[in-house]
C-alpha cells in the first residue's frame, strides 16, 4: 500500500497523468459504491430499476463502469432509492490517493438514512449523560445556551466568569457576560 502511494504521488507529478487517472477512479468509484449499496439492501438490479425509475440496462451499465457522464439526476434517485446523502465535492489529489489506497467495501457502503438518524441520536443522547457525569463530578452544572451545552465554572476572584462551551467534547473557553445560574 505504502508502494502504491509513493507511486502515485510520483506519476501525479504529470498533471494530464493525474487528472486522467483521478478522473478514471471517479468512475470506478461510483460504479463499485453503486454495487455495494444494492448488495448491503439485497436488491436485485431489477428491484433497484423499479425504485429509482432507472431502465435496469443502465444499472447495469453503471455498475460495470461503462459510462462516461452520469447526471445529477440519477445520482440523487440512487441516493433517494437507497435512503442516503448524496455529497460531491472537491478534494486535493493527496485525499484522492488516500481514497484510492483506502477503498474497501466497508468504506463504500452506507447505513440507511434510519439507522443511522438512531444511532447518531443514540450516541448524542450518550455524549450528554456522559458530559453531565463527567462535570457533576466537577460540582459543574451543564446548561443550555441555544441548542448549546454550556458548563458554568466558579468565579476566581478578580476575573470574570467563564463559560465553557462543549462542542464534541471538546471545550472551548468564552468569557461570558453574565453568570449563569443553575
Amino acid at each position: 500500500m505504502n508502494e502504491l502511494i509513493k507511486t502515485l504521488s510520483s506519476e501525479f507529478n504529470d498533471k494530464e497523468y493525474a487528472h486522467a487517472y483521478m478522473e478514471s477512479h471517479a468512475v470506478s468509484r461510483i460504479a463499485a459504491q453503486i454495487y455495494a449499496l444494492r448488495k448491503q439492501r439485497n436488491l436485485s438490479q431489477e428491484q433497484l430499476s423499479a425504485l429509482t425509475g432507472i431502465p435496469q440496462e443502465k444499472i447495469s451499465k453503471i455498475e460495470s463502469a461503462d459510462f462516461e457522464s452520469v447526471t445529477m439526476k440519477t445520482l440523487q434517485k440512487f441516493s433517494r432509492a437507497f435512503d442516503i446523502n448524496l455529497k460531491i465535492s472537491y478534494e486535493s489529489f493527496s485525499e484522492g490517493i488516500k481514497d484510492i489506497v483506502n477503498l474497501t467495501k466497508d468504506v463504500l457502503e452506507v447505513k440507511s438514512r434510519v439507522e443511522d438518524l438512531q444511532e447518531f441520536n443514540s450516541s448524542i443522547t450518550k455524549t450528554k449523560s456522559e458530559l453531565k457525569i463527567i462535570f457533576a463530578d466537577l460540582g459543574a452544572p451543564i446548561h443550555l445556551i441555544g441548542s448549546h451545552p454550556v458548563v458554568a465554572t466558579t468565579k476566581v476572584f478578580g476575573q470574570k466568569p467563564k463559560l465553557e462551551f462543549l462542542h464534541d467534547q471538546t471545550i472551548e473557553r468564552r468569557t461570558a457576560p453574565r453568570v449563569v445560574n443553575g
